[in-house]
């Protein structure tokens, strides 16, 4: 299946919906441990985060499918896009660590982890990135991921 790419950008929201749904519905067993060992978490403000998350997503999905992804559209997609697996990676090593499962892990291993190798392959097939600048891409989300998640948690505390 060769869907293009203004098509398949459509995946994002649909992934980040079904990660907060996953994770939200799991969050009663780990608001507990999470608050005996790091301190308290406000259910409400992580589905509010969710949704915030969720905005950005489809924003930027919105505006890849409308647009030339050689722009900042498409870079923005490509970013939000690549910081799915990474989460899935800590979240992975976040259930090992912990001993339990952290919810979302199934949703962002299954996946948007392939959904994000499919996207991304489909990019380097239409000329849309080099395979060199989607690596690069990786590595800004490995560094914005857990700030940028913290944002959208801080900012949905606040009722912001």
């Amino acid at each position: 299946m060769n869907l293009p790419f203004r098509l398949l950008v459509w995946a994002l929201p649909v992934q980040v919906a079904l990660y907060g749904l996953e994770a939200s519905q799991g969050l009663g067993p780990i608001v507990a441990t999470f608050a005996a060992n790091v301190g308290t978490i406000d259910p409400a403000a992580v589905d509010r985060a969710f949704l915030i998350a969720f905005a950005l997503a489809f924003a930027a999905a919105l505006l890849a499918s409308r647009t030339d992804a050689h722009g900042w559209p498409g870079l923005v997609t490509f970013l939000l896009q690549a910081m799915l697996p990474v989460h899935a990676a800590a979240l992975a090593i976040g259930t090992v660590l912990a001993g339990a499962y952290l919810p979302g892990t199934a949703t962002l291993l299954l996946v948007a982890t392939p959904a994000t190798l499919v996207i991304f392959n489909r990019a380097v097939a239409e000329g849309r990135f080099e395979f060199s600048s989607l690596l690069i891409l990786f590595v800004l989300a490995a560094t914005l991921t857990f700030p940028l998640a913290f944002i959208c948690y801080r900012l949905a505390a606040t009722g912001a």
